[in-house]
């Protein structure tokens, strides 16, 4: 689980209701968590089921309509959201695969259900009704098969469905209100051009070196132009300072203050036709990353080395087992801008020119981060540990180490022996 509760000494995902140990055919008898140990497991509503064994336990439960293994559940979700609306329409579940485990989580005995909701919606850009839907009622977008909403939603009940149309109604009245506030906000917000918010970052606190948004969103702007000058070509160098100082602005958005996931992508719309060309992604793309760009990858690169230069000059550095910041999150994507980017970074060298103005020790703590997050990266990839201790001192050139290590493996499965004595 990610996170756990405490109460008292005690840790646990939950709070315990019930505590089932058996030995065979026998009840054991503990107290725990305050509880004394039963032979009977709870259901729906409380409902007390009686286990035969540990090795009936599952059969047991499933007579009460109850799937145990939370991968079946999983399993199960998976094939009733394929199948819960007609073709073309579908449910597009590879990019909502946290919600599949979250409900997978919720349900033990999940039921997909459909219903429809208002077309008037459907002018509200396609992302926004994804996440209004995902984030607030924890349901399905349907599309068509050009990835655009439909009008039309799935939402997966626990147990019995005999009064699927009740609820699909409920369901409808919830999600429309939901989206009467997300059509509101995005209307006030366009009322503004996108760098008319700029100014409203001032008040917006931040933690670490830079005390507003505002404050960062200018030195981003200054380290991408910094940036552009030394790597990009002269073509792109006016993009990138635009897109650099617009980078924030969304975050004085109400759309963004009720979405903060809506981060880069609210703002590319608000740009659209005006201060960046229709379909012009760059701005987007600096936040998600989807597309990684001369653009893209200098914004994107000032905005990360920021984040982290900011908390560790304020000493605010993740540890193997805390990371409150996200700042590990923060550090492999600049790996990956590094290593998808067409553009060769020095990072030691991009370091020097982002970080001059914290002391040398927070630069060297950042770029500590930076090796320890690429090794990281490496072994997860499925490289030997020995190779990556081979060529991880050439870190701060992530390409050159990505090609380095991509050749060490390479040579050891052809030539194993000449390998080993190397």
């Amino acid at each position: 689980f990610d996170r756990t509760m405490r109460w008292g000494n005690y840790s646990f995902p939950r709070p315990v209701r019930n505590i089932l140990v058996m030995f065979g055919r026998k009840k054991l008898r503990l107290e725990c968590f305050g509880l004394s140990s039963s032979q009977t497991s709870r259901g729906f509503a409380g409902e007390r089921i009686t286990v035969s064994s540990p090795g009936g336990y599952e059969a047991d439960m499933k007579r009460k309509g109850i799937i145990v293994d939370r991968s079946l559940r999983k399993a199960e979700i998976l094939k009733q959201l394929a199948t819960a609306v007609r073709k073309p329409y579908r449910v597009e579940t590879g990019k909502l695969s946290r919600l599949v485990e979250e409900t997978a989580g919720t349900c033990e005995r999940p039921r997909a259900l459909s219903a429809e909701f208002g077309k008037i919606f459907l002018d509200i850009p396609g992302e926004f009704i994804e996440t209004t839907l995902r984030f607030h009622q924890k349901c399905f977008p349907v599309t068509d098969v050009n990835g655009k909403p439909v009008g039309r939603f799935v939402f997966v009940v626990d147990g019995d469905s005999s009064n699927a149309e009740s609820i699909g109604k409920n369901y409808r009245r919830c999600v429309e209100a939901r989206f009467e506030d997300t059509a509101f906000f995005w209307a006030s917000d366009r009322k503004k051009r996108l760098d008319e918010y700029f100014a409203d970052l001032s008040l917006i606190n931040y933690v670490g070196k830079f005390k507003t948004l505002k404050e960062k969103a200018e030195r981003i702007k200054l380290d991408a132009d910094k940036l552009a000058h030394e790597y990009a070509s002269e073509g792109a160098r006016g993009k990138i300072s635009l897109v650099a100082g617009l980078l924030y602005c969304d975050f004085s958005t109400k759309l963004v203050g009720e979405f903060p996931g809506m981060h880069g992508i609210a703002g590319q719309y608000l740009a659209e036709g005006g201060l960046l060309e229709k379909n012009d992604r760059s701005l987007r793309d600096s936040v998600t990353l989807e597309n990684i760009t001369e653009v893209s990858a200098v914004c994107g690169l000032s905005e990360r080395l920021n984040t982290l230069k900011s908390f560790f000059a304020a000493g605010l550095i993740p540890t193997p087992s805390k990371d409150p910041y996200g700042l590990k999150k923060t550090a492999d994507e600049i790996l990956e801008i590094a290593v998808r980017s067409e553009i060769y970074f020095d990072l030691r060298k991009v370091f020097s020119m982002v970080c001059d103005d914290v002391s040398a020790s927070v630069k060297e703590n950042v770029l500590t981060c930076r090796k320890d997050r690429f090794s990281a990266r490496l072994e997860k990839e499925g490289f030997e540990k020995d190779a990556v201790r081979a060529v991880i001192d050439k870190y701060a050139e992530p390409k050159k180490c990505s090609a380095l290590i991509g050749a060490v493996a390479q040579y050891r499965r052809r030539c194993p022996e000449e390998f080993e004595a190397l």
